[in-house]
This record gives structure tokens, sequence and C-alpha cells, in this order.
């Protein structure tokens, strides 16, 4: 029997053309979709942080430059920084509106310096040598931003203003250094000082005292032309400024501490739009380093407050204390303007009075019921962007 051929077979015929048909069909199909291509990392970004004024070195760096260095090392560099101080970008007065008008993408900003647009500052220019005397500078930072926290009208005033606020720094606590000795409110009679809160202004008479507009950088110069006697500061301004060299006298308060603001008024700020512009992963690095640059700084001035002090005494200067009953006098002479400021508040439409009852709750809490208080505060600020 003859084998038939397979290649002419019927069926090898068939497979041949369906063969050569699907080639044909194959080079005149066109080319499959690529896979999509992974999103390039954007490009590194460079934002400029401002200053009105020239913190000291401590100040600096371990606050701000702190923040900035930790923020690009955890972006791998894709977030940098560049910094503007001693006014050369904008002043403090300017400082809010630059920030939201994007002058400056950051900034180191005072919120007491604007009453009007974040009015709950307001409280941060009160303080008393009994009760604010016996927080530490960490615990009056724990408040601020329990505070800031339980009421929303904060953020509120911010975004209105066009500002982010990313953390805020502790302030010291407050000595007063003058020419002539102060060891109790009597001394204090027919004395010039310095105002460097708006309710000093109006507390001073009650002392017997008599409240001069000076500013800052013109203290020292007060001092030795003899147009003040003395001023309320930080201790470690007072050292830095050197004005232990005209003043040769430090008065501390309640069991020998400094007095203390109600709240901290000084934060960083970035510009509200820049701030939603970044991605999620950016702004959660941005506040997690916050929180622990608010520790670090607000635990720090636990020490260098003695230390400023001591500097100052190895310079000759003469450390004196109130006596406790002097301090509470102080503090009761004080207590009145709280509920001004309560209605100052309240005139600005925020709920000034809750504000105040709040504020002095907490004033009375324990360190640990703070740091618990506090640490709710920043998971709902991590929550948030989540």
């Amino acid at each position: 029997m003859k084998r038939k051929n397979p290649v002419t077979s019927p069926i090898s015929i068939f497979v041949v053309l369906v063969i050569a048909a699907l080639a044909l069909l194959t080079a005149c199909a066109p080319a499959p979709t690529p896979a999509p291509v992974p999103t390039p990392t954007p490009q590194s970004t460079t934002l400029l942080w401002a200053s009105g004024g020239t913190p000291t070195a401590f100040r600096y760096n371990d606050t701000i430059k702190l923040w900035m260095d930790s923020v690009t090392r955890l972006t791998n560099g894709n977030v940098k920084f560049k910094d503007a101080q001693a006014g050369t970008v904008l002043k403090d007065p300017e400082m809010l509106e630059g920030i939201s008008s994007k002058v400056a993408d950051m900034g180191f900003i005072g919120a007491a310096w604007f009453p009007k647009q974040m009015p709950e500052f307001n409280l941060a220019g009160l303080g008393t040598a009994f009760e604010e005397a016996k927080k530490t500078p960490y615990e009056i930072l724990m408040i601020t931003r329990i505070l800031l926290h339980e009421f929303p009208s904060f953020q509120e005033h911010f975004e209105k203003a066009g500002v982010m606020q990313l953390f805020i720094t502790a302030t010291e606590p407050q000595v007063l250094i003058s020419a002539k000795p102060v060891s109790s409110l009597n001394d204090l009679k027919g004395m010039r000082l310095r105002i460097s809160a708006k309710y000093y202004g109006k507390l001073f008479p009650f002392l017997g005292a008599e409240g001069i507009q000076v500013g800052m950088g013109e203290v020292y110069s007060g001092i030795q032309k003899g147009i003040i006697d003395g001023t309320l500061t930080n201790a470690s301004s007072a050292r830095d400024f050197k004005y232990y060299e005209v003043a040769k006298h430090i008065t501390l308060f309640y069991g020998g501490r400094g007095m203390m603001f109600a709240i901290a008024p000084f934060g960083h700020y970035m510009n509200l739009q820049l701030w939603n512009s970044l991605p999620p992963d950016v702004r959660l690095i941005m506040l997690e380093i916050g929180k622990w640059v608010e520790i670090r700084f607000g635990m720090a001035h636990e020490f260098l407050f003695a230390e400023a002090v001591a500097d100052m005494v190895a310079q000759g200067v003469t450390k004196h204390q109130l006596p406790d009953e002097d301090s509470i006098t102080w503090s009761k002479l004080a207590e009145p303007f709280f509920d001004e400021v309560a209605n100052e508040m309240n005139a600005e439409g925020v709920q000034g009075a809750k504000l105040v009852a709040r504020y002095k709750e907490l004033r009375n809490m324990s360190r640990l019921q703070l740091e618990e208080l506090f640490n709710k505060a920043w998971e709902a600020r991590f929550a948030a962007l989540k």
C-alpha cells in the first residue's frame, strides 16, 4: 500500500494554512501596550525657612536645624532646606503674611505677635510668680499642645491665616534682671521695668513699678542710660545679651524658680498650600520629627535655666529670691487678668472663658497626667494624615 505524503494530506495542508494565517495576523497587529512605568521620585525640593531674629546657637541647632536635617535624611534627600535669619527675608511683624503669601515657605512665628489673627495666644502673655512658677518649660509646652488639640479654633485661625503649625518650642523661665537689688515686692516700688508682655504694663502699677516700652535690642543701653531699671526675661537671653554687664542683680520667684508664661507662644509654621501639596508620608515624617523636637527642647530648658543663672552669678551677679508669700501676692494680683484675656478672646469669637478654665485645670495636673494627654494630642495629628 502506497503511503500518503504527510505534507500534502488535507489535514496537514489545513494546519499549515492556519499557522501561516496566524503569522500574517501577528505581523499586522499593533504592538502590545507596554506595562506602565512607575512614576519617578519627584526631584529634590529646597524649602526656605525664615526668622526675623538671630537665634542663639542652641535655639537654632536644637530646634529647627535639628528638624530640617532629620527631615532631609528621612526623605532620602528629596526635601532640603535653606535658611534666612536676622530678618534678611522677613522681619518678625511680616512673618505671618510672608509665609502665607509664600515669600518664605516656612518660618519662626511668635503667635502672640498677631493677636487678631491668633487671639487664643493672648493667653501666652500671662504668667504669675506662683502658679506658673511651679511648672517646668516642658509642662507648659505640653499644656499648650493639649489646648491646641482640644480647641479647634486654634487650627481654624491657622488655616484662615494660610499657615500650618509644624511644632512649638518651649519658652524658658523668666528672671527679673535689674540694676538695683530686688528681694521683696517692696523693692519694686518706683522702679521702671521694661514691658515684655502686654499684661505686665497693667500689673506693674499694682506692684508700685512703672512699665516702659523698650525694644529687646535696647534693653542693654536702656539700663546703662538709666531709662529702665531692669526687665523680666529668660535667663539665657539675659546671659547671651550680656545684660549682667549693666544689671548686677537677678531675682527668682517661688521656690527659687523662674516665672513661666501661661502657654508657649513660639513655633515653626509652613505655608498651608505647600503643606497640603506634600505627599502624606513626607508630612508624617515632618510631624513625627516635630513631636520629638518639642519634647527634646522642652526638657532641655529644665537644666539650661539653672546653667544660665549660674553663669551670670559667675560673672559677678547677685542672686535674690522673692519670699514665697510675695510670689503668692504677685500671683493673686495677676489672676484677674486671666478673666480680662478671656473677655478679649470672647470678643474675637473664641470660647475664651472655657479656654481659660481648661488652662487652669491643666495647670493643676501632674506631669504624668499631662504626658498622657500630650501623647493623645499628637496621636490625633498623626491619625488625621491617614
